[in-house]
């Protein structure tokens, strides 16, 4: 088996990915650290990557996430694909490398009776959060930057079952991609809502920025009105354009040219609907995945614009490391693909700690309140759903 690693890595490791349509990979992952994708075959690699200010700080404490290694890539033992909804997901795999018994299926975690989700409250910090966006706004409109993205952590109170709030968050959302796995490092379960960068076998390259948000109630009639108050609020229209023209910029630096091939389309993403965009573009000659990986993550739509000095308004402003947040789950391929989860929606765990966490796009019009609002409506796709071991 082949196996690379950066950082720290190893251990029991369990992973389930979603790749869209009815093609969906799914990676079984013990002891011999397999991995997961939609790609086929034992020639696919996944990796989590950190979020969007990687781990800088240097004044964290006892903050979890400071602690957790820049990026971590594993290679798949097996991949069990899937090409019909519903389907039924093998328990068991592989022996784990070294087992004393061939064909001994790998230890399985003793799952939680009855999993029922324990709803995490995200109510609370409301005014610390206001505060941080105001004093972003007053930095935009000095000129600082002219977006970003300031989240938000909330804890989880005790440790979350992966597997069970996967099964319960998935059933319940409608995310671009899903993933879920337990790493010794870290664990999560997530529901993402955005590709930052796909490139197929061809050198097609493919992202799709999602910003502007309204929520999704369950009433046909409320949600109508949301979706059209989402189409034409002058805030969330010209978030929305800030974060296209980047990304046209940031495609077209490695490929022929840039193209929007769908211009601010309404998508549900769980609790949230969010305008949505789709650029593209070819690689140019010279250039691989991952030169349009390296101008494309961070994304955008999870930092800011210029991106740059937008990740030093994150360092400034957030209290904590972003740990995985607004990082990335990946998927390469042996053909030359590569296929990039944004990291959000989703639960993290460590030995000493669990949280969610959500953020609100900041732009000169932003007002405290709605982008605090917004940040409970993104944590309504996760913070439902937590099963919480007993």
């Amino acid at each position: 088996m082949r196996h690379h690693g950066i950082g720290r890595h190893g251990g029991v490791d369990t992973g389930v990915g979603r790749h869209g349509g009815a093609d969906t990979g799914i990676g079984r992952h013990g002891g011999a650290d397999t991995g997961v994708g939609r790609h086929g075959g034992a020639d696919t690699g996944t990796g989590a990557a950190a979020g969007a200010e990687g781990h800088a700080r240097t004044d964290a404490g006892e903050d979890p996430a400071a602690e957790l290694p820049l990026a971590v890539l594993r290679w798949p033992e097996t991949v069990e694909r899937i090409t019909a909804d519903p389907a039924t997901v093998p328990v068991g795999g592989p022996a784990a490398e070294g087992a004393s018994t061939p064909g001994t299926p790998n230890p399985t975690p003793t799952p939680t009776p009855n999993p029922t989700p324990s709803p995490v409250d995200v109510s609370g910090g409301g005014d610390a959060y206001r505060a941080t966006v105001t004093r972003a706004v007053e930095e935009i409109r000095a000129g600082r930057y002219e977006k970003v993205i300031i989240s938000r952590r909330v804890a989880v109170p005790g440790r979350p079952d992966i597997p069970a709030t996967y099964r319960a968050g998935r059933a319940a959302n409608s995310p671009a991609r899903s993933f879920a796995f337990e790493w010794p490092e870290l664990s999560a379960a997530g529901f993402s809502p955005e590709i930052v960068v796909s490139v197929d076998a061809d050198g097609l390259v493919t992202t799709e920025p999602l910003a502007g948000t309204r929520a999704l109630t369950g009433d046909p009639e409320e949600d109508r009105r949301l979706h059209d108050d989402l189409v034409t609020d002058d805030k969330e229209i010209a978030e929305h354009c800030l974060s296209v023209r980047d990304a046209m910029e940031e495609v077209g630096s490695v490929c022929d040219g840039a193209r929007v091939d769908e211009f601010m389309a309404v998508r549900r993403r769980g609790s949230v609907q969010h305008l949505a965009s789709t650029v593209r573009g070819r690689l140019a000659g010279g250039r691989d995945r991952f030169d349009a990986l390296g101008v494309l993550f961070p994304a955008v739509t999870a930092s800011g614009i210029p991106k740059r000095e937008a990740l030093d308004a994150v360092h400034r402003l957030e209290p904590v490391a972003r740990g995985m947040y607004a990082g990335a789950f990946v998927v390469l391929g042996a053909d030359g693909s590569l296929e990039t989860a944004l990291s959000l929606r989703t639960v993290y765990a460590t030995d000493r700690a669990a949280w969610v966490q959500a953020g609100a796009g900041i732009v000169r019009s932003s007002r405290p309140e709605r982008e605090f609002t917004e940040t409970c409506e993104k944590l309504g796709s996760v913070a439902p759903y937590v099963v919480v071991r007993g």
